[in-house]
């Protein structure tokens, strides 16, 4: 990246990806990243400026983080909640785990490319119908 005079610019992120306890495959990355750093110039002054800005903001959003934590957990705040939404993706993933064994059954079974493309083709139709 450069500057409106042609000189480089520095960007650089410090990013820590973790789990989310008690959550399968639940992730969460916090990250901070400063973009533009002029190398020619006060380097230090630039990170803290940088630092010192992403601070206030994160104070600022911190303080609606809670109300939507609040939403996606609490399914009596009459959305979906957390729960209710993983019972549904766990649903989905049941239903295609099923379609794509059928699917791998059809072909094992029929064994030819008209073969293939029928059952592909016959799984498609059961999802379509089916859900």
């Amino acid at each position: 990246m450069t500057a409106n005079n042609g000189e480089p610019r520095v960007s650089v992120e410090l990013a820590l990806t973790l789990p989310i306890p008690g959550v399968d495959y639940g992730m969460v990355k916090p990250a901070i990243r400063l973009d533009n750093i002029d190398p020619t110039g006060d380097v230090e002054a630039q990170i803290s400026v940088g630092l010192e800005t992403a601070a206030r903001a994160l104070a600022r959003l911190d303080e609606h983080m809670e109300i939507a934590i609040h939403d996606m957990l609490a399914p009596e705040t009459g959305a979906p909640g957390y729960r209710d939404r993983l019972a549904s993706v766990e649903r989905m993933q049941a239903s295609i785990v099923e379609r794509l064994n059928e699917v791998v059954r059809r072909l094992k079974a029929a064994g030819t490319a008209e073969g293939i493309a029928e059952g592909v083709a016959n799984a498609q139709n059961t999802g379509a119908a089916g859900g």
